[in-house]
């Protein structure tokens, strides 16, 4: 792919984006105009109800009884109370008339209840259709609560009783949240829906325009014929999207900058109980959460939008998505929402409850790579989808619209290897398929359900997927037998390297506390201390080993190659496995690990010698944990011994001249 190919597309899609005013008007005036008056608009509105509920006068009923002066002389002295006497028979008449608010109905023997102190039981009508009664309706329970405290206390004086010993204690509730932190909060549940409705918004037009909107004007196959492969075109026209989904998103975040800036203009009382400051390092994280978001919404937009045969059409497929993109965010509002478990995997939901939670206070680092990661694992798998459909000329060419997907492209050549489209694509559906379906067959099954979770949901999908696309599995998965120098290179490799990496990372994570980082390595921890030795070896250190190398260092290595340089080739493939595992903390050392399993395939063609390094890898961990050994520098706090250093890095300088690739040696494409 030529980038160069991608900017004359990507320049062309923004020329066309900044001529059309309605889009640049979404974009960028209307967010700086609806945040400061939504917010001077919700704090003028919440002191005027605070302002009515407390001296809007209420017109309240009482039935006329004997003895009920003590209650009448109550309710006079209250504040916005007028007092009306009704009829027992019209009361309800007289309140569904709205000549009165609400009604206190006494009993008819009220007086002689009081005297003879039997249970009284006052009746409090009213239409909750009514904000104004409803609210004011608290005012009337107090005074109904002093006259029933009255009673208990002439009852307790005649039998010479204290009035305090039927009331032990009393209630006070004191909010002890302080201005910033309220702030916070109020900003949490009103952001996330502003920012992400405004980025799909942002996005939904460009989409429209640069697919369907070029198929209606006949400039689409114009550009098709021009020497741009389908892929450079797609990634042009998705930037394009991006770029205006990201300014309107630039412009979300600015206007909430100039809220907070605003925070003195907002009425006194609401600003003694907000402070709506956030801290540089909440801003600029809720930007890049923005900015993540705008990717995945202008992929999912440009998936669907490209469907579509004219822009009427393209607005009915997209207007059912953005209220898919938009409900959830909705959800996140219901009470007791917590961003944990499978919430952290759920697309936009987790985005919108991160934003939230950044608002709110400090966030986890986990919970910030876990939600990034796998909305950026979302976000290409709906970029590949939208190259797929770009490849289909049915759709792209013709009037066949949604029903071209269910055609099938003829096969003009054969394949040795997929396309690195194609294998992020399987890699994304292994990464659903291990969360989801893994993550409940581990916690029912254990060590049983993490190993039918690794042949079911990472090898199954690939090898059905490969055998789909009609793929030769031993050439797209490097499975050929290698030479004894590349195993026995790969033996010393495993045997040492391990112990060496865990000790750079205990020294760069010294500071930092020794505890598994995630659940699942919690379940792992406590699956090992309690599962057979036997076992263990099988499950947690071939298992993976066979089915992880197949997946990333098989299939995905062999899409990269020859098409990148090696050295980028490996990066990409080491962060790509690194990401799949969702840990924070160990991102940058698994995506080492996965960089030298790269280059073992590389110096060997085979995917054999990397599936015995990760086996040994991951087996002398799992030892290590499992029979306790102490090992100074890895397994307490005690610093590595000389010698085991010297041992294990001889071991792994043989390993690596056994690996390296003679000069003689047979290029592997």
């Amino acid at each position: 792919m030529s980038w160069h190919q991608v900017r004359v597309v990507l320049g062309k899609e923004l020329l066309e984006v900044i001529r059309d005013r309605r889009t640049l008007f979404l974009m960028l005036v209307l967010p700086m105009l609806l945040y400061p008056l939504l917010l001077l608009l919700a704090a003028n509105v919440a002191e005027h109800q605070i302002k009515r509920v407390t001296e809007v006068e209420l017109a309240v009923g009482i039935t006329v009884t004997d003895g009920m002066d003590p209650l009448v002389q109550q309710i006079a002295k209250a504040d916005a109370l007028l007092l009306v006497p009704l009829e027992r028979h019209r009361a309800e008449d007289a309140l569904r008339a709205g000549q009165v608010d609400l009604v206190v109905a006494l009993p008819d023997d009220l007086e002689t209840s009081l005297q003879t102190e039997s249970p009284v039981t006052v009746r409090l009508l009213i239409d909750e259709t009514d904000d104004a009664a409803t609210a004011g309706l608290s005012r009337v329970e107090q005074i109904l609560s002093d006259w029933k405290d009255d009673v208990i206390a002439q009852r307790l004086k005649k039998r010479d009783l204290k009035f305090e010993l039927i009331q032990p204690f009393e209630f006070h509730r004191e909010n002890i949240a302080t201005p910033q932190k309220m702030g916070g909060y109020l900003l949490g549940k009103a952001v996330p829906l502003l920012v992400i409705l405004m980025i799909v918004l942002g996005a939904f037009y460009p989409a429209v325009e640069v697919t369907a909107g070029e198929k209606e004007r006949g400039t689409l196959q114009t550009l098709l014929t021009a020497p741009l492969r389908p892929l450079e075109i797609v990634t042009g026209k998705f930037l394009s999207v991006f770029v205006v989904a990201a300014v309107s998103a630039g412009a979300n975040i600015l206007s909430i900058v100039l809220v907070v800036l605003m925070g003195s203009m907002m009425p006194d009382e609401a600003s003694r109980m907000l402070d709506l400051q956030q801290p540089w390092s909440s801003l600029l994280l809720l930007a890049g959460l923005a900015i993540v978001a705008g990717l995945m919404f202008s992929a999912i937009m440009m998936a669907v939008a490209v469907l579509a045969r004219s822009t009427r059409e393209a607005q009915t497929y997209l207007t059912p998505v953005y209220l898919l993109c938009v409900l959830p965010v909705v959800i996140t509002q219901v009470p007791g929402m917590v961003l944990e478990g499978s919430l952290l995997l759920l697309p936009v939901v987790n985005l919108a409850l991160l934003m939230r939670d950044v608002l709110e206070g400090p966030v986890p680092a986990q919970h910030v790579f876990v939600v990034v990661v796998s909305t950026l694992f979302y976000t290409g798998g709906a970029l590949v989808a939208a190259a797929s459909i770009f490849r289909r000329e049915a759709i792209v060419l013709g009037d066949a619209g949604m029903a071209g997907l269910f055609s099938r492209s003829p096969v003009t050549t054969v394949r040795q290897k997929p396309r690195p489209g194609e294998a992020f694509a399987i890699i994304t559906i292994a990464f659903l398929f291990y969360l989801y379906g893994g993550s409940l067959l581990q916690r029912s099954l254990g060590v049983a359900g993490l190993a039918i979770s690794q042949w079911c949901f990472l090898l199954l999908p690939l090898v059905l997927l490969l055998l789909w696309k009609k793929l030769p599995l031993a050439a797209t998965l490097a499975w050929k037998r290698p030479s004894f120098r590349h195993l026995a290179g790969a033996i010393f490799l495993g045997s040492s390297l391990w112990y060496l990496l865990m000790v750079l990372a205990r020294l760069v994570m010294s500071g930092e506390a020794d505890g598994p980082d995630t659940a699942a390595e919690v379940f792992l921890l406590s699956m090992i201390r309690e599962t057979p030795i036997w076992a263990l070896l099988l499950v947690v250190a071939l298992t993976p080993a066979i089915c992880e190398e197949l997946l990333f260092r098989g299939m995905f290595l062999s899409s990269l190659r020859g098409r990148i340089r090696p050295l980028t080739a490996a990066l990409l493939c080491g962060m790509l496995f690194g990401a799949f595992h969702l840990s924070a903390v160990g991102f940058v050392p698994k995506t080492i690990l996965g960089m030298v399993l790269c280059w073992l395939v590389m110096q060997s063609g085979s995917v054999f010698p990397a599936i015995v390094f990760h086996a040994l890898h991951n087996g002398f961990s799992v030892l290590l944990v499992r029979l306790q050994w102490s090992i100074p520098g890895v397994a307490d706090d005690q610093s590595p011994v000389l010698w085991h250093l010297a041992a294990f890095m001889c071991a792994a300088i043989v390993g690596i001249l056994l690996l390296r690739r003679s000069a003689e040696a047979e290029n592997i494409p």
